[in-house]
């Protein structure tokens, strides 16, 4: 366990350009896949867990019968590698959210390498843009990246290493905000800025811990500091619209999982994923081009679009690749987990844990996929663990 958290803030090692890609990004793979192994052996895997799983080999059986005449060997080692990479996040959360005993030692060291990671490529950030043995590829869009593999998710797992060490060592919530709010503008992520704000709007709002005063409070300083960040990342967002490819392709695959669910409710599973992103892609970029006012850049999506370009597609959006991957029932069990979660923390009267789960819960529902984030999710599930004060 305590080698998971010093080996989580490695998100995207040279080893991913072996066979397993993408799933082998992350270093926290390999203490991972023990901690599920051992699980198994003791027969402690969660329930929820379980039950999640047995639905996503449902779903995929369910997708390989409707795309069978797709049938080829690309297709199935790249449902293989995503069925990998979706359920080690998920059980990161899951082993985590149930844990007890959790080091706390070394729970605020990998928390704290990733803090020093923010720092170093503040003032070093040419050491991080080029390949080297903690990035195979150089940096596509000079953002600073830290140990992970782009801004997004090094905002997320930035924001929520701070958010835990403000929740262990009891600091100030205003301060956590400020914290991260600063790490978000340092990292240049849009989607960290709109996390941060989301939580404490919803912290404020739902924590039963928070009184009157406090509450009036951490209004005015929410209202005042979206005053400045909003403008902020709004330029950023502007920025994206005119230069890359981000705000298009997220925007594109969000329409995907709406066709998605209107299709075929029950999901394509990881082996009809691809299939289906290929087929209902162009529709949804048609649909984007007549409902959106302004002109954006497909060229990244398009790609996807290909029959035969299976590799490095995703929805960038931990809830859209769950809509696509296992569907209605999928999402469920999902927001299941998330409501009686933060049904418990609100009760905790902890307003940092509640920023922590909120900041998580927003970036895996609108900007990041999931993909080798175990810190994250491992924090989430942290946030959520009944037995962590």
């Amino acid at each position: 366990m305590a080698l998971f958290f010093l080996m989580s803030p490695f998100e995207d090692l040279p080893f991913q350009t072996g066979p397993l890609g993408y799933a082998a990004a992350n270093l926290a793979i390999i203490p991972l896949i023990a901690l599920a192994l051992t699980s198994i052996c003791r027969n402690r895997l969660p329930l929820e867990f379980v039950v999640l799983l047995s639905w996503g080999v449902a779903a995929s059986l369910i997708g390989f019968f409707l795309y069978y005449e797709l049938a080829t060997k690309t297709l199935v080692v790249q449902a293989l590698k995503a069925f990998i990479l979706y359920f080690m996040c998920v059980f990161a959360f899951f082993y985590f959210r149930f844990a007890r005993n959790v080091p706390q030692f070394a729970l605020l060291a990998g928390a704290g390498i990733v803090v020093a990671a923010v720092i170093a490529n503040t003032l070093w950030p040419d050491a991080f843009s080029s390949s080297s043995w903690m990035h195979p590829f150089d940096n596509r869009n000079a953002r600073p990246r830290g140990l992970s593999q782009e801004s997004s998710n090094f905002g997320l797992i930035a924001g929520c290493a701070v958010l835990l060490i403000c929740w262990k060592k009891k600091v100030r919530p205003g301060i956590s905000i400020a914290l991260v709010a600063v790490v978000a503008l340092a990292i240049e992520s849009k989607g960290t800025i709109f996390a941060i704000f989301g939580a404490t709007i919803f912290t404020v709002l739902l924590s039963r811990g928070v009184g009157s005063a406090k509450r009036f409070i951490l209004v005015f300083v929410a209202l005042a500091g979206a005053s400045i960040l909003l403008p902020l990342a709004s330029a950023l967002l502007l920025s994206d619209i005119e230069n890359y490819t981000s705000v298009a392709t997220r925007a594109t695959m969000s329409t995907v999982a709406a066709l998605s669910v209107a299709q075929w409710p029950l999901g394509h599973g990881f082996y009809g994923y691809l299939p289906f992103v290929v087929q209902a892609g162009p529709e949804a970029v048609l649909l984007m081009r007549e409902l959106l006012p302004m002109t954006l850049d497909y060229s990244e999506v398009n790609s996807y679009f290909y029959h035969g370009a299976y590799e490095n597609v995703g929805a960038k959006s931990f809830l859209l690749d769950t809509t696509i991957f296992l569907g209605l029932p999928g999402i469920y069990l999902i927001l299941k987990q998330g409501l009686s979660g933060f049904a418990y923390v609100s009760t905790a009267a902890d307003m940092n844990r509640m920023l922590l789960a909120g900041f998580a819960v927003i970036g895996f529902m609108f900007y990041v996929s999931g993909v080798g984030a175990y810190f994250a999710a491992a924090s989430l599930g942290l946030a959520f663990n009944r037995y962590e004060q």
